[in-house]
């Protein structure tokens, strides 16, 4: 298994910096029973309590940002210390990696088969034709572009029955704890 070299920026510890300062301003908060009756009532409300779960998600994505790793280079012998690679790469960037490394050289249009611009490019006999390249990764499974219109279409099922899944599950979730915070039969 590779191991990953910690190699934090200089924004990072101001980031981390900041992480510690809210952490302690809260456990300040906390102590005080004045505060923590503010701070539920504020939590207790619509708004504040759907932006708090907004600047959460901000939070974990900037945090996720700001943990920078080295990854070893993969040609280093056994027996000698790890290597790194010079580039230093986020928590965010490794998780997304696949993302990442799907780009196209150009674009043409949502659900395109073709790119945007014309390109000189070799046919089987070794012929070269001025023409719309095929991108690389629209349309990952079809050779054929008449089977376009049917793996969009399942694509977009797949990915409204997994949204509807987790959004099933996060309401039921959120029943089940709305239920005990109320004690509610549920």
């Amino acid at each position: 298994m590779s191991q990953y070299q910690f190699a934090p920026l200089l924004s990072d510890y101001l980031v981390y910096a900041m992480l510690l300062a809210a952490i302690g301003l809260g456990v300040a908060a906390h102590r005080s029973p004045a505060n923590r009756a503010a701070l539920r009532q504020i939590a207790s409300r619509d708004v504040p309590a759907a932006a708090g779960v907004v600047l959460v998600a901000f939070l974990i994505i900037g945090l996720l940002d700001s943990i920078h790793l080295r990854e070893p280079l993969a040609d280093t012998p056994s027996d000698q210390t790890h290597r790194y690679h010079m580039e230093a790469q986020s928590l965010l960037d490794l998780l997304l990696r696949d993302l990442r490394a799907r780009t196209e050289t150009s674009y043409s249009a949502p659900f395109a088969l073709y790119g945007f611009s014309k390109e000189m490019t070799f046919d089987e006999n070794g012929e070269a034709l001025w023409r719309y390249p095929r991108l690389t990764h629209a349309g990952d499974g079809i050779d054929d572009p008449d089977q376009h219109t049917g793996d969009i279409l399942r694509r977009v099922i797949t990915a409204t029955a997994a949204g509807s899944l987790l959004c099933a599950l996060v309401v039921c979730l959120s029943c089940t704890l709305l239920a005990r915070r109320w004690r509610l039969p549920f």
